[in-house]
């Protein structure tokens, strides 16, 4: 990632830069009769008043442009920029030259330019403003208020002059691209942090209202296995005995899951994080959707890769489930056909979950995994949230392809190598 794409936005930074052109422009033609005369240099009055006037006339457009809402795009923005450096350097060349003074406002736009520009652009404006500065001093060796100086002496202190702009320019330019790289990209990795931190949080405390959900209707299910062993035991109607014996099998299906994760809870709790080989990992997927909804499980395919080496990943009781959510939401989907396939190369194992059915609204694609959508048609949520945070904690990753005809959901997870 270029951290230093990441610049100030142009229309904030547009209006403090008109600003400021307008008070150079107002000091610099109140203040250089004076300068002038300080520093004896040359004030040709016509080109000078001209020069001025176009100065002031951008400083007011560019005012003008900042204050509207359309947005400034980056060559607007640097087509400002370099406006700036030839109206500055032409007034810095009709008034003297490399005497005036007002040659280190060249510093000025240099440091200012490197702020709101990217890194590329700002080393441009580094060479545009040498080649400038180069300009003026050769136009320079004509003027004779240094002939007083030999040739030679003239021409030794003018390259000192040249070499040192050139220098100072050149480790203002350095430091200053250095230092905002780095502090543009603490600035990303801290709300990065900021950001899994609150994520973290949230899966603390979604895990912990699952808990306690499981437990709470651990007794209510207990109650219902008696009540309707008891039904079974009465001389009802076949029709009643079927859905009595449809509603004990849901009962006992709901007491295996919360039984089942409280044993890998423990087991987790215990051993942390387990190695497992893909198609094991593939077998523990079937399991658990089987025991979900058994009429309706996806068929597993695996590749030749994965047939041949069968290379192994990190997981955790939770990935299953994370992973299933995602099933369970293409069969919501009203999806016809579902694959799943597994696949690998060198570093990664990649889950990947294709499904024909309605596919993802693109609002809720935006906020896919960093945000509940509440809208139930969409069936993305809290779920999806806990599955993304899930798989990134393990260094996996997820993507999402909305295809024309199909929904193809890529979950990879980093394979574990065989010295680990």
């Amino acid at each position: 990632m270029n951290f230093l794409s990441e610049t100030t936005p142009m229309n904030q930074a547009a209006r403090p830069m008109a600003i400021l052109r307008l008070v150079m422009a107002c000091l610099s033609w109140s203040l250089l009769p004076l300068v002038s005369s300080l520093f004896h240099l040359p004030l040709p009055g016509i080109q000078l008043q001209i020069i001025f006037l176009i100065y002031l006339l951008f400083a007011l457009i560019s005012l003008m442009r900042a204050a509207s809402q359309r947005k400034i795009h980056l060559f607007e923005w640097i087509s400002y920029w370099l406006i700036d450096y030839v109206l500055v350097g032409t007034l810095i060349f009709i008034t003297g030259g490399i005497r005036n003074p007002l040659t280190a406002y060249f510093f000025v736009l240099l440091a200012l330019t490197a702020f709101s520009l990217p890194k590329k652009w700002s080393w441009f404006f580094w060479a545009f403003l040498l080649v400038e500065y180069s300009l003026i001093a050769l136009f320079s060796l004509n003027q004779s208020g240094m002939m007083h100086h030999s040739m030679e002496e003239y021409r030794a202190h003018l390259m000192g002059m040249w070499f040192s702009f050139g220098l100072t320019s050149w480790l203002l330019c350095y430091f200053l691209t250095r230092a905002l790289f780095n502090l543009r990209k603490n600035n990303i990795e801290i709300a990065a942090m900021r950001e899994k931190m609150l994520s973290d949080d949230l899966a603390v405390m979604m895990g912990t209202l699952a808990a306690t959900t499981a437990h709470t209707i651990a007794t209510p299910l207990s109650s219902m296995s008696v009540i309707l062993s008891d039904l079974e035991k009465e001389n009802l109607t076949s029709e009643l005995q079927q859905d009595i014996q449809l509603l004990q099998n849901q009962v006992q299906h709901c007491k295996q899951a919360i039984q089942q994760m409280a044993d890998r809870a423990k087991d987790y709790q215990l051993n942390g994080e387990q190695i497992m080989s893909a198609i094991e990992f593939a077998r523990i997927l079937q399991e658990d959707f089987h025991l979900l909804k058994p009429q309706v499980m996806p068929v597993i395919q695996f590749s030749a890769l994965i047939k041949e080496k069968n290379p192994e990943i990190k997981t955790n009781p939770i990935l299953p489930k994370s992973i299933l959510h995602f099933i369970d939401n293409a069969i919501a989907a009203q999806s016809q056909a579902i694959k799943i396939v597994f696949d690998a190369d060198d570093e990664w194992i990649n889950i990947i979950i294709q499904d024909d059915g309605q596919g993802i609204a693109e609002e809720a694609l935006k906020k896919w995994g960093k945000s509940f959508n509440n809208e139930k048609k969409n069936g993305l949520g809290v779920g999806v949230f806990l599955s993304h945070v899930t798989i990134e904690r393990l260094g996996g990753l997820i993507r999402v392809n909305q295809l024309a005809t199909q929904t193809e959901i890529q979950i990879f997870l980093p394979r574990v190598k065989s010295d680990e």
